[in-house]
């Protein structure tokens, strides 16, 4: 151990660094700049879970109203109208499937070959429940909904097809293969299946499943299944079988197999056909062929089996598209938004305080609020209630959340004081798009010229998430003010307080044609972006994994711009509302008491819920967390007192204090092991995972 630990002290201290964090929207490399995690969220979300099972479908499956129209003797598939079925549209030759599945899939692509359902989230099958009709519908690949009632088991696909999305809406189709849902009714002793959609005229195949005995046919699909071509004539053959080993969805075993496929057969003259296989009985016959759009659905040249009767219209042209609205997950899209963690530090090397929130925001433009209470050291600096008379930012989003003259406004914490505001949202387009706006918060609201006009700025910058990646406050934007005040509200993409110091400047030499531009200072004083690939952390029934979550909305701003005075510890307030600014949900930093969403911004007072609606971002040692000292003489002035620079006293200072068994000191974290709970969260006793935490926030630098 002494050795070890020999040779661990001097790589740590030779590979001592200094550092900041890569505003990337991602915790990964800079664990140690940040330290441990200083808010875990208690609750779940209620702005939705961003999760692949979550996304919205692609398209309006049940638009479609074309597709495979297929009659089948009950005596065929056991001799009910009750089963399970189980599909899904593959390649010619059968050995390499689709996304189009009956049941859905969870925002997934083309699934390709030796496909094990079981690994995948939700239930790739349905219940079928026919119920008998007095007239049979008509064979003509065009939904009878009169007859067929509603889709069955409620399910319409929510996936994009990966295999083209048909635009010719003529019974051949115009390319493009998707399921959209699946309508059955009997009559006369036969089934009547619908499965609106298209099946691409160019031997694409729609494979069938059903199961419809208890205790018998096959959860996996065998190699030894009867030998069946395709349909379509194409000369691929054996295609039941070039699906073996397919593993169904848990409670289905599949009894019987019915296929479908069609293609040009030379000079312009398409035909489709269709199969059957029971799978028990291993059994296999090719059903005969016909047209598209047949009436009646009449087949020819079969060789044997059930008396089936089929037909394809591909005239469909609605239903799901071939794109998916969002890709989940990924590190611009979102389908949800929450709050898990945050992460957060005081970084006087760089002048800049570093704000990591974990979690995700809905590209819906739902706003994240974050209020800072830069300036303690005059206690009534900023505001406790916030003002509905500030700058106009957000179309007017900052004062939205102020009083109005019938609410109040939100109301902070007792002794929060909010000095500034940034809000991050992103939105849906090509590409993502993105945005940080900020505002100083005055006492007594924005500063003034002597006849009323706004001296402070409402900053924005963002913009095309491919390009501002991430986003500077580095203009161009100015607007200049002369001291007449003729300007209602001025606007910047330089950040506030640097953009007021400008105009400042800029009034002094010309007060009536003042020019800022000529006295900016082009180094971004805020920086921000987001990382939305987080698909853990809370859902909208769970809090387990929140400390988890590693990427999220990351913030770098000036300590000067924040008004910091130096010595305090910095608070930030803040939550997600709806894009409007008025509605906020139950994703708070510091936590709520329970579920319920706060609801009217308006009428929120925190000091009226139980707990601590903000986070204290230390000052001192945790700037830097393993800076611990000045000098290592015990006794000495500067003993124990950060001095914010790095240095070897500084590691043998915890040395002392683990050898010592100083809780208070030494007690670091719970685990050893970055990423895991726990890590970087004391837990009240000391042990080597201690030391070699530290070891590794020391080697790791400032």
């Amino acid at each position: 151990m002494r050795v070890c630990m020999g040779v661990a002290v001097m790589a740590a201290i030779a590979g001592q660094a200094m550092g900041q964090a890569t505003i990337d929207g991602r915790l990964a490399g800079d664990e140690s700049f940040y330290g441990p995690i200083l808010f875990v969220q208690n609750v779940p979300t209620s702005f939705g879970d961003n999760n692949p099972a979550n996304v919205p479908p692609s398209g309006n499956a049940l638009s479609a109203t074309q597709g495979v129209e297929i009659a089948i003797p009950l005596s065929a598939i056991g001799g009910s109208g009750s089963f399970r079925l189980a599909g899904w549209i593959s390649s010619g030759d059968h050995t390499f499937m689709s996304n189009q599945v009956i049941g859905g899939l969870p925002n997934l692509g083309n699934l390709g070959g030796g496909v094990d359902f079981t690994g995948i989230a939700g239930q790739q099958w349905i219940s079928i429940n026919a119920a008998a009709v007095a007239t049979a519908p008509t064979i003509d690949g065009t939904l009878d909904a009169a007859i067929y009632g509603a889709n069955q088991d409620g399910w319409a696909q929510n996936n994009f097809t990966g295999f083209g999305d048909s635009n010719n809406p003529i019974p051949t189709g115009g390319g493009g293969s998707e399921i959209n849902a699946v309508y059955a009714c009997t009559n006369g002793g036969m089934l009547y299946l619908m499965i609106t959609g298209n099946v691409e005229a160019n031997g694409n195949g729609l494979a069938l499943f059903f199961d419809s005995n208890a205790g018998t046919g096959q959860g996996t699909l065998s190699a030894g299944n009867p030998s069946i071509d395709n349909p379509s004539g194409n000369g691929q053959t054996n295609i039941l079988n070039a699906m073996a080993n397919t593993v169904f969805d848990a409670g289905f075993t599949a009894d019987h197999y019915v296929g479908v496929a069609g293609r040009d057969t030379g000079g312009g003259i398409f035909a489709v056909g269709a199969a059957y296989a029971d799978l028990n009985g291993a059994t296999g016959f090719f059903s005969g062929s016909g047209g598209y759009a047949a009436v009646g659905g009449a087949l020819a040249g079969g060789t044997g089996g059930p008396a089936i009767a089929m037909t394809v219209d591909n005239s469909n042209i609605l239903g799901v598209t071939g794109s998916a609205p969002v890709q989940i997950p990924s590190r611009d899209d979102s389908v949800g938004s929450e709050i898990d963690g945050l992460y957060a530090r005081i970084d006087t090397a760089s002048n800049s305080l570093y704000v990591l929130v974990t979690g995700n925001m809905q590209i819906n433009s739902n706003k994240l609020n974050l209020f800072f209470d830069a300036d303690s050291s005059t206690s009534n600096e900023g505001q406790n209630t916030l003002l509905g008379t500030n700058v106009d930012i957000s179309f007017n989003g900052l004062n939205r959340q102020g009083g109005d003259g019938i609410d109040p406004g939100v109301t902070f914490e007792a002794g929060f004081f909010a000095d500034f505001w940034c809000n991050y949202n992103t939105f849906s387009s090509n590409p993502v798009q993105h945005f940080i706006d900020c505002a100083r918060l005055r006492t007594n609201g924005p500063l003034k010229t002597l006849n009323g006009g706004n001296l402070d700025y409402g900053s924005y910058s963002g913009g095309s998430k491919l390009d501002q990646f991430p986003i500077m406050f580095d203009g161009p934007r100015l607007d200049a003010q002369a001291t007449n005040g003729s300007i209602a509200n001025i606007y910047a993409e330089y950040a506030p307080q640097a953009s007021l110091d400008a105009l400042l400047a800029a009034q002094a030499v010309n007060p009536e044609f003042p020019e800022p531009l000529n006295f900016i200072n082009s180094t971004p004083a805020i920086e921000g972006t987001s990382d939305q690939s987080n698909i853990a952390g809370v859902t909208d029934v769970s809090i387990a994994g929140a400390e988890l979550v590693t990427t999220g909305v990351e913030i770098r701003i000036d300590l000067d711009e924040l008004g910091w005075d130096g010595v305090s510890d910095i608070k930030v307030a803040g939550w997600i509302s709806d894009a409007g600014f008025g509605f906020v949900s139950n994703q708070v930093l510091g936590g709520l008491p329970g579920p319920d969403q706060l609801g009217e911004v308006r009428q929120i007072n925190f000091q009226n819920i139980a707990g601590l609606q903000c986070v204290v971002i230390p000052a001192g040692g945790s700037a830097c967390e393993p800076d611990l000292t000045t000098g290592a003489i015990p006794g000495a002035p500067g003993y124990g007192v950060p001095n914010g620079i790095l240095n070897n006293d500084d590691f043998f200072y915890y040395l002392a204090q683990f050898a010592a068994g100083n809780v208070a000191q030494a007690d670091l974290t719970t685990g050893a092991i970055p990423g895991q709970p726990g890590y970087g969260v004391p837990n009240g006793i000391i042990n080597n995972d201690d030391f070699f935490y530290y070891l590794a926030i020391f080697a790791a630098g400032c």
